[in-house]
């Protein structure tokens, strides 16, 4: 176990140690083949490679084609389905994900507080309400906060 837990750790640090290399690597791939676009678009476009032939691979290998089978169809389908998508949409696409993803990370604490307020806090005593009020109030001003955030989109 110690040993095992020694090799991720290695691992982890050489991955580290070598990601800014890689995504110059990245770069200059390609534009040594002639892509014209963004590094960022080539990255999803591979992110999309893999989710849509791992997706495509467990459907397939639950209508009950073979491994084999079902690995080389679903990652033809998801090679045609990737290429020609156009690198506007998938621009699109990142930063509609990248805005939906940061609206639920604001949100997550503004939950957080009306959880605590509502469920967690016992009591009915007098300083019980005050921390439910002053609670509240904090949530309250976390969504005006959140909503002048939400008009500068």
């Amino acid at each position: 176990m110690q040993k095992r837990i020694m090799y991720l750790l290695t691992f982890l640090l050489f991955v580290s140690l070598a990601s800014a290399t890689i995504l110059d690597d990245l770069e200059d791939f390609k534009n040594d083949i002639g892509l014209s676009e963004p590094l960022l678009v080539v990255l999803v476009r591979i992110a999309l490679l893999l989710l849509l032939s791992f997706l495509l691979f467990e459907v397939l290998s639950k209508v009950g084609l073979s491994h084999g089978t079902a690995g080389t169809v679903s990652f033809i389908l998801a090679l045609i389905s990737t290429v020609f998508i156009p690198g506007g949409v998938i621009l699109a696409i990142s930063s509609t994900y990248g805005t939906l993803f940061s609206l639920i990370l604001l949100l997550i604490p503004i939950a957080a507080l009306l959880f605590l307020v509502y469920v967690v806090i016992p009591g009915s005593s007098l300083g019980w309400r005050i921390l439910r009020i002053l609670l509240i109030l904090l949530a309250i001003g976390l969504l005006i906060a959140f909503k002048t955030w939400v008009n500068t989109l």
